[in-house]
C-alpha cells in the first residue's frame, strides 16, 4: 500500500480526528473532576474554619488560651494539614505575647485573664492576608506547584467578643490553613489513566468500525474504479466497474462504464481511419479546413489473383488469409514510419515522406508475404507500385461523413503501377527511380502505355537496394 494512497490518507485522518476527540474529552473530563474535587476541598476547609472559629471563640470566652493553643497544635497533626494558625491584623501570630491579655484586662479595669505560656512569634507576609483584611471575606489559593491549598478566613469581632475587646476593630484576626492536596492530584492522575484507557479502547473500537465501513462503502469502490480506469489506460476495453453502491459512487461507476463503451467504440472506429486523419482529429482541425499541396511518396500493394483464389475457398478462409496478409502489410508500413491511408478490398494504400523508405518497406512486405505462404501453405502474392510527386491533402466527403485523403495524378499513377505489377514485383515510377538511382538497381521497361496518361512512359522494376 502506497504511503500517499487514499486509504492511508483517510485512515490517518480518522485516527487523527479520534486522537483529537480523545484528548479533548480527557481534558474536559479530568479538569471537571479536578475542579469538583478542589471545590469539595474548599467547602470542607470553609466548614472546618467555621468549626475552628466557634471552638476558639468559646475557649477564649472562658479564658482558656492554653487550650486554644493546644487545640491548634493538635489539628496540625492531622494528615494533609500543613499549617493551621491564627494571626492578628498586624500579621503576627496569636498567643505569641501578652498584648491581648493586657488590653482586655485594661479594658475591664480588672484582671480577667492571667498570663499563661506563649508560643514563638511569627509574622505572616502574604498578599492574600491583606486581601482578607481589606475585603473581610475568605480567600482561597491553590498552590499548583506545591500541590497545596491555602485558605484565609477573617475572624470577626462578634457581639459576645466585644465585652472583652471592645468594638473598635471589626476584624480581630485571620485564620490561615495550608492543606496538602496531593491526594487529590493522585486521584486525578488515576482518573486520567483510567479515562485514557477507556477512551483509547472506545476510540480504537469506533475507529475500526468507521474504517471498516469507510473502506467497504467508499474506499473499496474508489479502488475498484481506479483499477478499472487503469486497465482501460492499458488498452483493456473489456473491463467494467462492478460495484453495488446505489449512491453517487454507483452513479459514477455507471458513467465510467458508459465512457468505457464509448472509448471502445471509438477505438474500433480508429482502425478504419488513417493515422494522418487521427492526428488531425486530435489537433481539432475542422471539416472546412482548406486542402494543402505536399510532396509525398505513395505505395499501393495488391494481392495478385485474389479473385480467383477467393472463388475456390470458403468465406471464413478467405477472410482469415486476407486479414493475415493485410495485417503484415500494415505492421511493416508502421514499422517504416508510413501512414496507412486506406484499405480497398485486398489492396493497401500507404504514404511516406521519402522514396527510399517506401522502397525498403515494399521489399520487406514481399519478404513477409513469402514467409506467410511458406508457414500457412498458401499461394497469395502481392504486386506493389510506388510513385512520388505533388498531391493535394484535404478532407474529402460530406459534412456527415468525411475522411482525410491525398488525391492527384501522383496517387493515380502509383495505383496504375500496382495494377500491372506481377506477383512479388515492385514497380517504380520514373520520378522514384531518378531520385534513387544511386541507391537502387532497377530494370527499365520503356514505352509503357498507362491508363490515364496520353504518352508512353518508362517504368522500372526494382531489382535490389544498394
Amino acid at each position: 500500500m502506497k504511503l500517499n494512497s487514499i486509504q492511508i490518507k483517510i485512515m490517518s485522518l480518522i485516527i487523527f480526528i479520534f486522537i483529537v476527540i480523545i484528548l479533548v474529552a480527557l481534558y474536559i473530563t479530568v479538569n471537571t473532576q479536578k475542579n469538583n474535587l478542589i471545590s469539595a476541598t474548599q467547602k470542607t476547609l470553609s466548614i472546618n474554619t467555621e468549626i475552628l472559629n466557634h471552638v476558639i471563640r468559646n475557649i477564649m470566652l472562658n479564658g482558656e488560651a492554653p487550650i486554644a493553643v493546644n487545640t491548634m497544635s493538635s489539628l496540625r497533626e492531622i494528615e494533609d494539614f500543613k499549617e493551621i494558625s491564627i494571626f492578628r491584623v498586624d500579621g503576627t501570630n496569636a498567643f505569641n505575647d501578652y498584648k491581648t491579655i493586657d488590653q482586655v484586662n485594661n479594658f475591664q479595669n480588672k484582671v480577667m485573664f492571667v498570663q499563661t505560656p506563649r508560643v514563638e512569634k511569627n509574622i505572616l507576609k502574604n498578599i492574600n492576608f491583606q486581601k482578607v483584611l481589606d475585603s473581610k471575606t475568605p480567600v482561597t489559593v491553590e498552590l499548583t506547584d506545591k500541590q497545596e491549598m491555602e485558605y484565609f478566613f477573617p475572624i470577626l469581632n462578634y457581639t459576645e467578643c466585644r465585652a472583652c475587646h471592645g468594638d473598635s476593630d471589626f476584624v480581630r484576626g485571620v485564620a490561615h490553613f495550608n492543606v496538602s492536596i496531593k491526594g487529590i492530584y493522585k486521584q486525578i492522575d488515576q482518573a486520567r489513566t483510567l479515562m485514557t484507557l477507556f477512551f483509547i479502547i472506545i476510540g480504537v473500537v469506533f475507529a475500526i468500525i468507521l474504517i471498516y465501513f469507510m473502506r467497504s462503502m467508499i474506499i473499496k469502490p474508489i479502488l475498484i474504479i481506479g483499477d478499472t480506469v487503469k486497465e482501460v489506460g492499458n488498452g483493456n476495453f473489456e473491463v467494467k466497474v462492478v460495484i453495488k453502491n446505489k449512491d453517487e459512487l454507483g452513479d459514477l461507476s455507471n458513467k465510467i462504464n458508459d465512457m468505457i463503451r464509448g472509448v471502445k467504440e471509438r477505438f474500433k472506429l480508429s482502425k478504419y481511419i488513417s493515422k494522418s486523419t487521427e492526428d488531425l482529429i486530435k489537433k481539432d482541425h475542422g471539416y472546412d479546413s482548406e486542402g494543402i499541396k505536399k510532396q509525398i511518396t505513395v505505395l499501393f500493394a495488391d494481392i495478385r489473383g485474389f479473385t480467383a483464389y477467393s472463388s475456390t475457398r470458403t468465406p471464413s478462409e478467405v477472410v482469415k488469409n486476407l486479414n493475415t496478409i493485410l495485417q503484415v502489410e500494415a505492421d511493416v508500413v508502421e514499422e517504416f514510419g508510413g501512414d496507412i491511408d486506406k484499405f480497398v478490398g485486398d489492396e493497401l494504400m500507404a504514404t511516406f515522406e521519402d522514396e527510399l523508405t517506401a522502397v525498403r518497406c515494399s521489399t520487406e512486405i514481399i519478404k513477409k508475404v513469402i514467409e506467410i505462404n511458406k508457414n500457412n501453405n498458401t499461394e497469395l502474392f502481392v504486386g506493389i507500385g510506388i510513385n512520388s510527386g505533388e498531391v493535394i491533402a484535404a478532407h474529402i466527403g460530406s459534412k456527415n461523413r468525411t475522411e482525410f485523403a491525398v488525391i492527384g495524378d501522383a496517387v493515380n499513377f502509383a495505383s496504375r503501377l500496382c495494377s500491372i505489377a506481377k506477383q512479388n514485383m515492385i514497380l517504380l515510377s520514373e520520378n522514384v527511380n531518378n531520385n534513387l538511382k544511386n541507391k537502387i538497381e532497377t530494370i527499365e521497361v520503356s514505352d509503357q502505355k498507362i491508363k490515364g496518361i496520353a504518352e508512353p512512359v518508362s517504368i522500372y522494376i526494382l531489382k535490389s537496394i544498394k
